[in-house]
């Protein structure tokens, strides 16, 4: 059973991962909803079938039709991300997840700026430390986020879907 729904979640992240090639104005969005699957597939079959998705999905955006930047970007961060989350979360006192989060996304936006150093060879100034306070906080959005997509499927969808 967990199999199966592992392949549907697997598509589903890949369908969502293309939306973000072909459909531009919302790449991030579409990356965003990828790593949602993931989070469902941690929630329904626990860390051994979510690291299954994440892995498959991974590789196989990059044999699909799937821009490199949205690949990389999924396989980077944002596709292993939920499953973090979630051991993150178990510590169950919010101020050291908060604290731990926020290192995480530190270390996730220097990656991001580094990256864009390298391709575009910028020099470190204070617009570039702007651009890592203004990642991070959008990384702290996108966990609400994705609380809230979270919550809103375990409330909402989860008993409606049919199970033997």
């Amino acid at each position: 059973m967990l199999i199966a729904y592992g392949g549907i979640i697997t598509g589903l992240i890949l369908v969502a991962l293309i939306g973000g090639t072909y459909i531009s104005i919302n790449t991030l969005s579409f990356i965003c909803l990828a790593s949602f699957f993931v989070g469902i597939m941690q929630i329904e079959g626990g860390t051994k079938y979510s690291l299954m998705c994440y892995f498959a999905s991974s590789l196989l955006s990059f044999i699909l039709p799937v821009k490199k930047e949205v690949a990389i970007a999924f396989s980077l961060f944002f596709g292993y991300y939920p499953i973090i989350k979630f051991y993150i979360e178990k510590i169950d006192k919010l101020y050291i997840e908060i604290v731990i989060k926020g290192i995480l996304f530190s270390l996730v936006s220097f990656l991001i700026v580094n990256m864009g150093n390298s391709i575009f060879t910028f020099k470190w100034s204070e617009k570039i430390s702007y651009i890592v306070i203004v990642l991070i906080i959008l990384l702290f959005l996108y966990d609400f986020v994705l609380n809230f997509l979270f919550g809103f499927y375990v409330e909402r969808i989860r008993n409606k879907i049919k199970r033997k």
